[in-house]
C-alpha cells in the first residue's frame, strides 16, 4: 500500500491543473488549494474551458482574498486558416446535477477554506 497523501505542510514551487473548475462552487476549493500548496513566489498554471466570464471573475476573486495574484491568457487564432477559438464550443457532453449536488460542492468547500 502506497500513501498518496501530502504532508500538511507540503508546498511547491509550481502547481499545474487542467479541467478543474465547472462550477461556481469549485472556485473557493481550487483557490484554497492553491494558497496552500504554492510557495511564496511560486506559480501555478491552471487551464480552464471556462464558457462562463463570471465564473473566472469569481475565482479571481476567490484567489485575491487568498493573497494570489491572477493573470488571464485565453488562446488565440494561431493561423488565419484555422477556426477562431474564441468561437468555438467544447466537446463536453453535460447534464445538469441534481440539487443535492450543491451542498455536497458547497461543504466541500468550505472545508477546504
Amino acid at each position: 500500500h502506497v500513501n498518496m497523501r501530502l504532508e500538511d505542510d507540503a508546498r511547491f514551487d509550481c502547481l499545474v491543473g487542467s479541467d478543474l473548475m465547472y462550477d461556481r462552487q469549485h472556485c473557493t476549493a481550487l483557490a484554497a488549494s492553491v494558497a496552500r500548496r504554492l510557495r511564496r513566489n511560486g506559480e501555478a498554471i491552471i487551464f480552464l474551458a471556462v464558457r462562463s466570464e463570471e465564473l473566472l471573475i469569481a475565482f479571481g476573486k476567490k484567489c485575491a482574498k487568498r493573497g494570489l495574484s491572477v493573470g488571464v491568457y485565453a488562446p488565440t487564432k494561431p493561423h488565419e486558416d484555422l477556426e477562431d477559438f474564441s468561437e468555438t464550443t467544447g466537446g463536453h457532453a453535460n447534464r445538469p446535477l441534481p440539487e443535492s449536488c450543491n451542498e455536497y460542492w458547497d461543504l466541500v468547500a468550505e472545508k477546504f477554506s
